[in-house]
């Protein structure tokens, strides 16, 4: 299946084959991506959200909040967000 992205993924949480969630980052290019999938394609998630610089490492889903957990430089950073219905 293809991400649509050519970023390395760093972690997927899957909560039914309908409803799945990626972060991937790559510190080389200063560039990171969060991803939502529905059960038939994969669409960006938090676009407008600002996180250059950022390396994403981790993602989870708890009711519906999305935890996004990374690092800029030697601070980590926690981003909660809505789950996508």
């Amino acid at each position: 299946m293809e991400s649509g992205t050519d970023l390395p993924l760093t972690d997927i949480w899957d909560l039914s084959k309908n409803d799945i969630y990626a972060v991937g980052a790559d510190m080389s290019s200063i560039a990171n991506v969060v991803l939502h999938y529905n059960g038939e394609s994969w669409q960006p998630y938090w676009e407008s959200l600002n996180l250059s610089g950022t390396a994403l490492k981790a993602i989870s889903v708890v009711r519906n909040s999305v935890f996004i957990v990374g690092s800029a430089g030697y601070q980590g950073i926690i981003f909660n967000g809505r789950r996508l219905d």
